[in-house]
């Protein structure tokens, strides 16, 4: 049985009270979020709680996956259920038997998650238009730019991403050893105060432009 929750999109209130950062992606086509390129071929809910209801026969879904065992993220128990999809987005979750999608899932045997994020991602932005190799491991978020590296100059990695395509979301770091190379060169020194306080600036400018947070590669130049 699916367990009992309320639900707001974008910040879910479970029904124990406690918040989850709930977000979903249903649009097929590339859209910008707070500056970051979005794409979702299929929801990749990070975490959605629905309020469980008796179906009528003459429900109808784009989308239902029958017969799996969900993982939902919330820290509960795994639990059989049925979830259905409309319009991009997770419409419920739970017995479905008296309702009808256009396309039907079988997940008999297989586990029902939401889509993993890479936080760790070393590919390259011509990949990302298929990216076969990431979506059948059931990953549907790339974090770019990890151990300190990547272009300082988000914007233009960002339009990049969405000029040659994608088939999952993309989010960058913004690299430290790359600030570092950009203010202080590659000499083996200490930053001044005038450089650490540039350093800075432009580390908050990309955290404000969108960037996922700060990358730092601790076991290489110029980091240690």
């Amino acid at each position: 049985m699916c367990k009992r929750q309320h639900c707001n999109v974008g910040g879910a209130r479970t029904g124990t009270g406690a918040m989850t950062g709930a977000r979903t992606a249903g649009a097929t086509a590339s859209i910008t979020v707070g500056r970051i390129v979005s794409v979702a071929p299929f929801v990749t809910s990070a975490l959605l709680c629905v309020l469980v209801t008796a179906q009528s026969e003459a429900t109808r879904f784009d989308i239902i996956v029958r017969h799996g065992v969900v993982l939902d993220g919330s820290g509960f128990a795994r639990y059989a259920a049925d979830v259905a999809v409309a319009n991009g987005f997770i419409a419920r979750i739970g017995d479905l038997s008296n309702a009808r999608a256009a396309e039907e899932i079988d997940a008999t045997g297989l586990f029902v998650a939401p889509g993993f994020i890479n936080i760790h991602s070393h590919a390259s932005l011509e990949a990302l238009s298929t990216a076969e190799n990431m979506l059948t491991q059931g990953v549907t978020t790339e974090i770019l730019n990890p151990d300190g590296g990547g272009p300082t100059d988000l914007g233009e990695q960002m339009r990049r991403v969405e000029s040659l395509g994608t088939a999952l979301n993309v989010g960058p770091y913004i690299g430290f050893n790359s600030i570092w190379v950009q203010v202080v060169g590659p000499d083996d020194r200490r930053a001044t105060p005038a450089e650490i306080e540039r350093m800075r600036g432009l580390i908050v400018a990309a955290l404000e432009y969108g960037a996922w947070g700060v990358s730092a590669g601790l076991g290489y130049k110029p980091a240690y």
